[in-house]
């Protein structure tokens, strides 16, 4: 019951898409299968240079759909130094806030019916996060598989090592 009213507090607040993917996307993914099925059944396999391009070009779809762009460089030295730990559903984001840097110091899954979480290593993270950076927590991770059969019910504890800097 507690994850109905926190799911339907995530919906409520920001529009989401079926496993966090853009329509735009998901119909680019869903041609591409089809794409990918056709081959298989008519020649056995896939053209590898012809499944680069489409990659490529859904990369690009998606890099041009993102709506916070980093706001760049941070100047100084950092006033101040904290560790903290974010909690998100599988699939949901956070944004760095503005002057701020976070470097990832741990992933671990956790979920509703079990009492322990399970460090997760299947999943590499840049160094640093620049303000406006987003980190998005996976749909599903082979983690996750250990805890749950359920993806949605699993949630990610993300230890974070917060650096501050002074306002431009």
């Amino acid at each position: 019951m507690r994850t109905f009213f926190l799911l339907l507090a995530i919906t409520i607040s920001q529009s989401l898409y079926a496993q966090n993917i853009h329509p735009k996307v998901q119909a680019m993914l869903d041609e591409m299968n089809s794409w990918m099925q056709n081959e298989i059944q008519s020649k056995g396999t896939v053209d590898a240079e012809e499944l680069n391009r489409r990659n490529a070009r859904i990369k690009a779809v998606q890099d041009s759909l993102k709506t916070v762009k980093p706001s760049g460089e941070l100047t100084g030295e950092a006033v101040s130094k904290r560790k903290l730990t974010k909690t998100l559903f599988a699939g949901s984001s956070v944004v760095v806030p503005e002057n701020v840097e976070w470097r990832i110091t741990g992933m671990y899954v956790k979920s509703d019916d079990n009492p322990y979480r399970v460090q997760v290593k299947s999943i590499t993270f840049q160094p640093v996060y620049r303000p406006g950076e987003k980190i998005t927590a996976p749909v599903m991770s082979s983690e996750s598989s250990l805890l749950t059969s359920d993806a949605m019910s699993a949630s990610y504890d993300i230890d974070i090592e917060e650096s501050v800097f002074e306002k431009k």
